[in-house]
């Protein structure tokens, strides 16, 4: 017998590090939430059953650090559809380029409170990605093109974050052409709380632009 499911809920009794899951070859459900765990989130222990992995939540924890953000491009996760990783306080510096590498099926992706910094990752490699949660982080930077593509988006929170102006404005302009790309009703985009973007910031004294928006 393989284990597929591991789903542990809200046991503050349970402390100390996250499972050596790397002998689980099988594993499709995967859930760590409301626990007292602590420590790193290793990606790389789940490798194994990246041909099978489908639902990855590990949340609500007390985790401070993750080995990487699915940056191995030979470890294809085939599979994944939801990705739950907030709420954990998870201190990492993500390089766009080097983010969710092998996640061909991704629809949602969460890392919601927590203090990522450096760079908007790049999801190009998940054209089915649907909801991305990205708020109350600590991002400066966004490459253009890591969302321009993704034509199934329908949220999008990167709010309370620290993005540039030139990051603000990459940001929207490839919102812009993803919409047109495929346009579609019940958008909902939230770039709030990012003190470096204004209105005045990202057009200037264009007034037909300022009415636009």
């Amino acid at each position: 017998l393989a284990l597929r499911i591991l789903w542990v809920n809200n046991s503050t009794v349970l402390t100390g590090a996250l499972p050596d899951l790397s002998l689980n070859t099988q594993l499709q459900r995967v859930r760590f939430s409301g626990t007292r765990l602590s420590g790193q989130i290793s990606i790389n222990q789940l490798a194994s059953s990246s041909e099978k992995l489908q639902y990855l939540y590990i949340f609500n924890n007390s985790f401070n650090a993750i080995d990487n953000l699915f940056t191995n491009e030979k470890q294809i996760f085939e599979t994944l559809f939801v990705v739950l990783l907030q709420g954990n306080g998870i201190i990492k510096t993500i390089n766009s380029d080097q983010s969710i590498k092998g996640c061909p099926l991704l629809k949602t992706f969460n890392i919601n409170n927590n203090t990522f910094s450096g760079d908007v990752p790049n999801f190009s490699g998940s054209p089915n990605l649907q909801q991305c949660l990205l708020a109350n982080n600590n991002f400066a930077s966004y490459d253009a093109g890591s969302l321009a593509s993704n034509l199934q988006l329908n949220t999008l929170d990167i709010s309370n974050s620290n993005l540039s102006v030139s990051a603000g404005q990459a940001l929207l302009t490839d919102l812009y052409f993803n919409y047109i790309s495929a346009k579609r009703s019940g958008v909902y985009i939230d770039i709030s709380g990012n003190g470096n973007i204004t209105l005045q910031s990202l057009v200037g004294n264009n007034s037909s632009l300022q009415r636009s928006l």
